[in-house]
């Protein structure tokens, strides 16, 4: 059967429609692809830098990249993008009715406009011919960024860039019926710069000003704010606390499971909290 389901009992389009026999050539287009790339060496130099560490300590440090596949009833959209680990941001992308070198480069050459200055920077992708091309790696060299390549058929290496265009189809592509490209483009420009992207940067600036606050030092005080947070805690449960000696050995899980709930209220992670006051008071 051929389409692509959209929700129980739909389909679109329908089994034998105009679609169908693109669809089967896709799949066998893919399947070719892969074989072809079983065969391709990776360019001279290039290793799987990441190891699928998917972490990252700060902005444009690791991005990964990857391409898919968009049906529309004029036929395929191929959308490539570069996320950054760190923030989660889709830092370039670029959508083209065709699969070939200038579809990842131009992903690739907007997120070197929004980088900073050229620091070092690692990019990961699979071992596909765009990525391989000798146009693609002096590409890479140009602008300072370390090339790394997953193993042969392992998708698992390049997981991050999956689960994004996982969390696209899922939350977006599937539930429209494009009937044309420019279509396709307009809406998951939408998606990405309307929705993910906003989204992820509200939720990096609260991480950032959660940390500020339990790293920062009161003036009152001159304690953390994660300490003085707890502190004030455990006084509205009627837990004093005035020296290390008054504390028995159960006591730090007893302090993280009774402050769960005031200080999940207040949007901190208890056991940060938690920690940080143990270990300003010397009880790690």
């Amino acid at each position: 059967m051929g389409g692509t389901p959209l929700r129980r009992g739909a389909v679109w389009p329908p089994p034998g429609g105009p679609l169908d026999a693109s669809g089967r050539l896709a799949r066998r287009a893919a399947a070719t692809a892969l074989a072809a790339e079983a065969l391709r060496l990776p360019p001279a130099g290039t290793q799987n830098h990441l190891e699928r560490d998917f972490t990252a300590t700060a902005p444009n440090t690791k991005w990964v990249t990857d391409i898919t596949y968009i049906r529309t009833a004029e036929h395929w959209l191929y959308l490539c993008i570069v996320l950054d680990l760190y923030s989660g941001l889709v830092v370039g992308w670029s959508m083209s009715p065709h699969q070939d070198r200038q579809l990842v480069v131009q992903a690739v050459l907007m997120a070197v406009w929004q980088r900073p200055g050229r620091t070092p920077v690692i990019l990961h992708s699979d071992r596909g011919c765009q990525y391989t091309s000798d146009e693609y790696q002096q590409f890479l060299a140009a602008h300072h960024i370390t090339g790394s390549m997953s193993a042969v058929g392992s998708c698992a290496d390049n997981a991050a860039a999956e689960s994004f265009f996982g969390v696209l189809k899922r939350e977006r592509v599937n539930r429209q019926q494009y009937r044309t490209r420019a279509q396709a483009q307009a809406d998951i420009f939408d998606y990405i710069e309307r929705w993910h992207n906003p989204r992820r940067r509200r939720r990096l600036a609260f991480q950032e000003e959660r940390q500020k606050l339990l790293t920062q030092l009161s003036v009152e005080t001159g304690r953390t704010g994660g300490s003085a947070l707890l502190a004030a805690c455990l006084h509205s449960f009627g837990t004093r606390i005035t020296s290390p000696g008054s504390v028995a050995p159960h006591r730090p899980t007893f302090i993280a499971k009774t402050t769960t709930p005031y200080l999940a209220s207040k949007g901190f992670t208890p056991s940060a909290i938690a920690l940080s006051w143990l270990a300003d008071h010397s009880l790690l």
